[in-house]
């Protein structure tokens, strides 16, 4: 087993108690802020909307296929926490000409470092000489938490998206994705059955 993997196996319980904890507290705080989370995550939808409905109106776009939500790993190494939002034609990734904005989720990560440096203090307890590689092997998988959390609250979004959505022209089998980019995602909209 790589060593990696084996302080992955080790932090996991840790990780999943971490989140618990702070997953309640991001709910709470999005719940408290509800308007202003909304608005903040709108906002990019509103701007790809608007850009895609003027390309169109000028016939330099053509019917939307997909919108796809998807997590930079780079964003995670850096901290920038970015997803890239892309509305593609039935080409998909091979549309060259996707309309594509980027968005920082609210307060989702806000305290994304501070848990991992708990979680780094317990593994250094029984892994002496903690490599940063090792290390971002542990913060890219805790991010996979907050992915999860995200994809969620996209669900509950969905409406609104949906909404904001309508002035584009979109394909009868128009669907909103999730995932990495360039990488696995799954529908959000419609729902999968």
């Amino acid at each position: 087993m790589d060593r990696r993997d084996e302080i992955l196996a080790f932090i996991q319980p840790e990780m999943e108690k971490q989140f618990t904890v702070r997953s309640k507290a991001i709910l709470a705080w999005c719940e408290k802020n509800a308007e202003q989370f909304v608005a903040e995550c709108l906002a990019p939808f509103v701007e790809l909307f608007a850009r895609c409905t003027d390309l169109q109106s000028r016939e330099e776009k053509g019917e939307i296929h997909y919108l796809c939500i998807s997590h930079l790993l780079s964003s995670i190494l850096t901290d920038s926490y970015q997803f890239r939002l892309d509305l593609y034609d039935d080409r998909f990734l091979l549309d060259e000409d996707a309309v594509t904005e980027y968005w920082t989720v609210p307060y989702v990560f806000a305290s994304f470092n501070d848990d991992l440096t708990a979680l780094q203090n317990i593994i250094r307890k029984k892994f002496i000489r903690l490599a940063p590689f090792e290390m971002e092997h542990i913060r890219i998988a805790y991010a996979e938490y907050h992915f999860a959390l995200i994809a969620s609250l996209l669900k509950d979004l969905a409406g609104y998206i949906g909404v904001l959505g309508e002035p584009i022209q979109k394909a009868e089998e128009y669907k909103v994705l999730f995932g990495e980019l360039w990488g696995e995602c799954f529908t959000i909209f419609p729902a999968e059955e």
